[in-house]
């Protein structure tokens, strides 16, 4: 500027910005359009995000911060979250794996997976999904592709038992999607607890007590474990 050099960006800010990008992978191909790609991926569509790839450690952005500024905290999101005012909801038709959110492939295959189902005629969630033509608690459903509560709704049965939401069933193969709110995780805080991925402890990390990542374990008597 005015003849004298300035500081633009450097090695660092570089490799900071290209975390933001690791993985991206193509869409699985589809029918309907006109493409000459054989190899069963899709140019046309946008990309997924592979979360087992994907950088987890935090991410600066353009104006000196970080992505997530400014946005609350995943922890102190109130208890049932996904019955408030807000929420939304995206269908996901027969399918009951969830699209924007990360499962192992061996659960689409697992017929012993516990599904949430929305108990007609009772629930407030299922009537909101179902949009029945024959009223609250009826079955002539209108599904909409993206459903955002309103207001906040009181839980029934299961419902009020769950801290958070995925894949909830609304009828008979249709299923739809909890999107839970942008909000973020810090890498490092206080109180961690060490939570297990797998049976047997193949993985392992730590996670924050408020946040509902964990379940109930056995272990052996016999090796702790």
């Amino acid at each position: 500027k005015h003849g004298q050099m300035i500081q633009t960006y450097e090695t660092k800010d570089i490799m900071t910005f290209a975390r933001a990008w690791t993985g991206f992978n193509y869409s699985r191909r589809r029918g309907n359009v006109e493409d000459i790609d054989h190899e069963g991926s899709s140019r046309m569509d946008p990309m997924t995000l592979d979360v087992i790839s994907r950088d987890w450690f935090p991410k600066e952005n353009l104006g000196g911060g970080y992505i997530g500024d400014r946005e609350p905290l995943c922890y102190d999101l109130p208890d049932h979250a996904f019955l408030r005012q807000g929420a939304k909801y995206q269908l996901l038709g027969g399918s009951s794996s969830p699209r924007w959110q990360f499962d192992l492939p061996d659960w689409k295959k697992r017929l012993d997976a516990k599904r949430v189902v929305l108990t007609r005629g009772k629930s407030n969630l299922y009537d909101l999904l179902c949009n029945a033509s024959d009223g609250p608690g009826g079955s002539d459903c209108n599904f909409a592709s993206t459903v955002t509560l309103n207001s906040n709704i009181a839980c029934y049965g299961v419902e009020c038992e769950v801290d958070t939401l995925r894949v909830v069933q609304v009828g008979p193969g249709v299923f739809y999607e909890y999107i839970r709110k942008p909000c973020v995780q810090l890498a490092f805080f206080e109180g961690a607890k060490k939570v297990f991925g797998r049976p047997h402890g193949q993985y392992s990390m730590c996670a924050h007590p408020k946040m509902p990542v964990a379940s109930q374990s056995c272990c052996d008597s016999n090796t702790g474990f």
